[in-house]
């Protein structure tokens, strides 16, 4: 199941970080952007980890569509947690630290 897991957050993580580089670096976005962004950056191809990419997406849309914080940043902030947990379960894997 790690393994698994693992897998899937690195697929959806590479999906998110292409649709992170397709909104704009700083501030919000339009409605019509926020919308649309899925279809301009993946059209209809399906890459591994669509599904877990694509709730996230919808997640951080209805986290963000009244809120100060931008669709980028937390489409950025799930795309590092879900390297850091890839990261911790890999160090805990081979057993290194103190």
């Amino acid at each position: 199941r790690l393994r698994s897991q693992g897998e899937s957050h690195v697929a959806a993580s590479a999906v998110l970080n292409r649709l992170v580089n397709a909104l704009p670096p700083l501030g919000r976005t339009s409605e019509a952007r926020r919308a649309g962004v899925w279809a301009k950056t993946m059209g209809e191809s399906i890459p591994p980890g669509a599904d877990l990419a694509r709730q996230t997406l919808k997640r951080c849309q209805d986290l963000t569509i009244a809120s100060y914080g931008s669709l980028r940043q937390c489409l950025g902030s799930y795309h590092d947690i879900f390297i850091g947990r890839l990261n911790n379960d890999y160090w805990t894997a081979v057993k290194t630290g103190s």
